[in-house]
């Protein structure tokens, strides 16, 4: 697993040619993502979400995202948008779904 950084772009460079790890099916924005989500935001989360970048996780989601991966489990992956909002993009385990929303915050 490999995280976009900014300190490290050789591994950005390598991300970002390495493509897509699994299909999104349809994507649906949630009303308040759009209202508060650039569309920036919003291609960059589905970028790095493809290609295994988890973002900003718990710690429990960084270590379940190769068992997601191989039993077909949904794919959770947090984000901070352009404004440092927190967002989350999920994709259903039969991989023909995924959802940006706000993430909850607690």
């Amino acid at each position: 697993m490999i995280y976009l950084s900014k300190t490290q772009p050789h591994l950005f460079m390598k991300e970002l040619l390495r493509g897509p790890q699994f299909e999104t099916g349809k994507i649906i924005i949630s009303p308040k993502a759009k209202r508060y989500l650039t569309e920036a935001d919003i291609r960059m989360g589905l970028f790095r979400h493809v290609r295994e970048d988890v973002g900003e996780p718990p710690f429990n989601y960084i270590k379940e995202r190769p068992y997601s991966l191989q039993e077909r489990e949904p794919i959770v992956s947090i984000y901070l948008s352009s404004k440092g909002l927190a967002f989350e993009v999920i994709t259903n385990e039969r991989r023909t779904r995924t959802t940006i929303r706000m993430a909850k915050v607690s």
